[in-house]
């Protein structure tokens, strides 16, 4: 199964990583990131050890954090599932899921 996660480099979605990575079977992550929380950066390292593809949002060329930059530029396609992972100005963290179109 391939997962796409959105806000990999974060807290919740590096630990999210984690736990799919631990706890489930024939899982393949791909990980995106604006990098733009400080800290971020550090869970790079974690991702490269859990075999998380990591894109940062500015080498894809992404103008908008959205769903609707990443299915222009393809990078759903062919993934099973999707999780998007933002944080809110208020500190909130809402983790959205979409249904994928095949």
């Amino acid at each position: 199964m391939k997962i796409l996660i959105t806000g990999v480099a974060g807290f919740v979605g590096s630990n999210l990583a984690v736990h799919m990575a631990n706890t489930w079977e024939n899982v393949s992550l791909i990980g995106i990131d604006n990098l733009s929380r400080r800290g971020s950066e550090n869970n790079l390292p974690l991702l490269k050890q859990l075999d998380c593809q990591f894109m940062a949002w500015f080498k894809l060329g992404l103008q908008k954090n959205g769903i609707g930059d990443l299915n222009k530029k393809n990078v759903i396609q062919g993934k099973t599932a999707l999780v998007q992972i933002k944080l809110t100005r208020g500190g909130e963290n809402r983790v959205l899921s979409p249904p994928l179109k095949s």
